[in-house]
């Protein structure tokens, strides 16, 4: 539930964070990163909302894997896995 809420402000950050890669290239340091999941959680509905993200998509479900623009975890991916960075 709190990925739902975190969702709106998620894609601000990431739109933020597309424009200033968008005007300066060298900031992007692409990463494909496995999704550590809480044990209820399924990957369908968490991967659809970082697909709906301006600064990752889903790249496979099992496991959740996603790819992002930058390697620090996202404001999206501390909310679905809290206490863990997901670093691949």
């Amino acid at each position: 539930m709190a990925a739902l809420w975190a969702w709106p402000l998620s894609v601000l950050a990431d739109t933020w964070r597309l424009a200033a890669v968008t005007a300066r290239p060298g900031l992007a340091r692409p990463v494909l990163r496995d999704l550590p999941l809480p044990e209820r959680t399924g990957p369908a509905w968490a991967l659809i909302l970082y697909s709906a993200t301006p600064g990752g998509y889903a790249v496979a479900d099992r496991p959740p894997r996603v790819h992002l623009l930058v390697p620090e975890p996202g404001l999206l991916e501390r909310a679905l896995a809290p206490g863990k960075d997901g670093a691949r």
